[in-house]
């Protein structure tokens, strides 16, 4: 009867620990984790390291999908910010230049509909980060739309925007020109943060391309 009750309480006291567990996980912890106790049944600890095991790739599943909607969350405000501003000055007449505003409100709602699609892509499980479309594309034109679309923001708060991104057709690339303008409009909103009068927006190559 001894030798019965310590098994016993060998076996469940393990088992109750990982339901405890799981109710926890259910529950939305994600840090909880089962116990090892010493000298356990292999069987036992097996399954004590397969629910801790799952738990980190839940928590760490959860950690990425946070980071990717914070990654675009902050990419929809960039070209939203753009449109806002330039609909804006078109509204008001103080736009120098309509057809051009126009070009930029209309390229950056293409990069708009790009990052809806990206929300939609994970909200289907069909993605966990960002895809890339490769093909040749203008760097110095991809640069001038993207800065472009901040020179309204720039005059709000008192900067001069410079663009100096080069001739067209000299800087190709094989590229994603979506995500480049996305590189770029992180680059500049950083570069308003922290400017002092101007903010000048130029594209080079190096010699090693």
């Amino acid at each position: 009867a001894l030798v019965g009750d310590r098994l016993g309480r060998r076996i469940s006291r393990p088992l109750r620990d990982a339901e405890a567990v799981t109710r926890q996980i259910a529950a939305g912890d994600l840090s909880a984790q089962v116990p090892l106790p010493d000298h356990a049944y292999p069987e036992l600890a097996s399954l004590a390291q397969s629910i801790n095991t799952m738990t980190d790739t839940l928590a760490r599943s959860k950690g990425m999908e946070r980071h990717f909607l914070l990654s675009v969350s902050h990419d929809l405000r960039t070209p939203l910010t753009s449109i806002r501003g330039f609909a804006e000055a078109i509204a008001e007449g103080a736009a120098p230049d309509n057809a051009r505003a126009a070009e930029v409100i209309s390229s950056e709602a293409r990069r708009l509909e790009r990052l809806v699609q990206d929300l939609l892509d994970l909200a289907r499980f069909d993605a966990r980060r960002f895809e890339l479309h490769l093909r040749p594309i203008d760097v110095a034109e991809v640069v001038a739309d993207s800065g472009e679309g901040f020179r309204p923001a720039a005059e709000d708060m008192g900067w001069r925007l410079e663009l100096a991104p080069g001739p067209p057709g000299v800087i190709t690339a094989n590229a994603d020109p979506d995500r480049l303008a996305q590189v770029v409009a992180n680059l500049v909103e950083n570069a308003l943060k922290y400017a002092r009068s101007r903010v000048t927006i130029e594209a080079r190559s190096t010699p090693e391309g």
